[in-house]
């Protein structure tokens, strides 16, 4: 089972930190990750978006 990197984090009283995307950008999900962000949300309600996008940007911000 996979653990929950925010929800720990709260439960020790930290802070999660993220980006916030409203815009496609392979580079800057890649850098998320790189740079140990604990989350992406990627706001796809106006654009297209595929599950196979989802899951690049998920193995991407992997880090």
């Amino acid at each position: 089972m996979l653990s929950n990197k925010i929800i720990q984090r709260m439960h020790r009283g930290e802070v999660a930190l993220g980006l916030e995307m409203s815009f496609y950008n392979d580079d800057l999900i890649e850098l998320a990750g790189l740079m140990g962000l604990d989350y992406v949300h990627y706001d796809g309600q106006h654009g297209p978006i595929t599950p196979e996008t989802i899951d690049r940007f998920c193995r991407m911000s992997d880090g």
